[in-house]
């Protein structure tokens, strides 16, 4: 697992992020990446995944605990034409162990500071096991 912080404006993120993205990764989680989502720089969220569909084809599921964030991630799909590369689902990360899922990857672009400290242990575990 790797963990990088940057600090970036909010108009390049996705695209400095997406250009750090090493090929090779990118190609290897083709058959599947997800994506958590959080508040309150979302757009930069679904930017990244949707930068990482159309660069590298990948297909992906994100999650996240808001229906307003849902909606604007599937208008964003939408948008896009990539409805049959990504999904997003209103979900908490607890849940990921029972559902079902199985990915290459997991990007999650600014969820450990919603995570808290305390609950970082939990929350690898979670992603660890999809």
């Amino acid at each position: 697992m790797r963990f990088s912080c940057g600090i970036s404006s909010r108009s390049d993120f996705a695209k400095k992020f997406i250009e750090q993205f090493p090929p090779s990764k990118a190609q290897s989680a083709k058959s599947g990446c997800a994506f958590s989502l959080t508040a309150p720089y979302s757009e930069e969220r679904r930017r990244v995944a949707s930068e990482a569909a159309k660069k590298y084809g990948i297909k992906g599921v994100g999650i996240t605990l808001s229906k307003e964030q849902k909606k604007k991630f599937e208008e964003r799909i939408k948008e896009n034409h990539l409805e049959d590369q990504l999904e997003v689902r209103l979900m908490d990360y607890r849940d990921l162990p029972e559902s079902g899922f199985k990915f290459d990857r997991v990007v999650s672009v600014g969820m450990l500071e919603h995570v808290g400290r305390d609950n970082y242990e939990l929350f690898m575990k979670c992603v660890k096991s999809i």
